[in-house]
């Protein structure tokens, strides 16, 4: 995945959690297992 293809679905996910009233949460206060497995799914649609 090319960076610019990340930054269209980052700025895709922040204004769809913003549409429903949702934050977007801090990824420091995340599981790790949630970053890991969200990790997958980036490298999988590779």
């Amino acid at each position: 995945m090319r960076f610019e293809q990340y930054q269209i679905m980052r700025k895709q996910a922040l204004a769809a959690c913003e549409a429903e009233g949702t934050k977007f949460p801090d990824a420091e206060q995340m599981n790790p297992i949630i970053l890991a497995y969200v990790g997958d799914v980036v490298f999988s649609c590779m």
